[in-house]
């Protein structure tokens, strides 16, 4: 008699089981969208030697099975098929940071591995995100891919285009450097150069997802050594420039450099700079500037807020 008991019992169980595990199923296919699905955590498996326990297994497993679903901001469906690699996105890039040939299409897994090789910590685990931007302020989503490993990181901007994938631009982060994508497609970034200088620059990304700059700042914390002809160490030290450019980064000579004299605590050695080439302007005169820059590259026309927020704090202190 018990052993029917037992056999009717274990019955039970297995039914009440699968029937657990359906409606797990139904619950991760339904309602489920691609802003509730976190990637965060997903990684670049380490296969170093390493042995995992069967729950890592499974829980591995499970992430690489994992699909994710359309979401609203996704009108074709090919940004979410580039997500589950069942799409490829091609490279179409103004300025590539990778020494792989341009043209190549990847699809998330191989840009994930190509952000990986391209750090040197190769042997730490890789993990990634998205989110939707609108560039140009259009309403028409790109999806923007964060491939990072510790410090280091790569930003990718995928435009879907005529039913293609395209990655239009492609932003690094390291030790020294960090730049942010906004939402509204406003790019801003700071980075040193050396001991003793900071860089700052602003741009942002049109309605194709491609890159236009606004401008540059280069902030010498002290000066570099025979600058302007200046030999003394501590006249060197003890004084700052900023050098405003529509230029990438450069020499704060060339045309288009504006320097301002605001961190000169020895007022005599701005001569010394002038008659070297160095051009000066008060902060109103560079905001105008920046003004006209704004509507010389189509920014002023966009509703972004960012770049309004920046000049004001740069250039609106000054007493009238």
């Amino acid at each position: 008699m018990k052993p029917l008991v037992i056999t009717i019992l274990a019955i039970v169980l297995m039914l009440t089981g699968c029937g657990k595990i359906d409606e797990e199923k139904a619950n991760v296919s339904d309602g489920a969208s691609v802003a509730d699905i976190s990637v965060a955590n997903m990684s670049i498996a380490d296969d170093a030697g390493t042995e995992a326990s069967d729950n890592e297994n499974e829980a591995a497993s499970f992430i690489s099975h994992e699909r994710f679903q359309k979401a609203k901001e996704d009108k074709s469906g090919n940004y979410t098929a580039f997500l589950n690699n069942e799409k490829k996105a091609k490279v179409d890039c103004d300025d590539y940071v990778f020494e792989s040939e341009e043209k190549k299409e990847y699809d998330f897994e191989e840009l994930k591995e190509l952000a990986s090789d391209s750090t040197s910590l190769r042997e730490n685990p890789c993990d990634s995100d998205y989110r939707y931007i609108d560039c140009g302020c259009d309403g028409e989503k790109e999806l923007l891919i964060w491939v990072s490993k510790s410090e280091y990181g790569f930003g990718f901007v995928l435009k879907d285009e005529g039913g293609e994938l395209y990655i239009r631009y492609v932003s690094e982060s390291g030790e020294k450097f960090y730049e942010e994508i906004c939402e509204d497609g406003y790019v801003s970034g700071f980075g040193k150069a050396g001991a003793s200088l900071a860089i700052y620059d602003y741009g942002y990304l049109d309605k194709d997802a491609r890159y236009h700059l606004f401008y540059t700042c280069q902030y010498y914390l002290a000066l570099d050594l025979v600058m302007a002809g200046i030999e003394d160490e501590d006249v060197l030290n003890n004084n700052q420039l900023l050098v405003y450019s529509f230029g990438t980064y450069g020499d704060a000579k060339s045309e288009d450099s504006m320097c301002t004299d605001e961190g000169f605590v020895d007022t005599w050695i701005k001569k010394s700079f002038i008659d070297d080439g160095y051009k000066f302007y008060s902060k109103k005169e560079l905001k105008e500037r920046m003004l006209k820059r704004a509507d010389e590259i189509g920014l002023s026309k966009l509703d972004i807020d960012e770049w309004k927020e920046d000049i004001s704090r740069e250039f609106d202190d000054e007493e009238k």
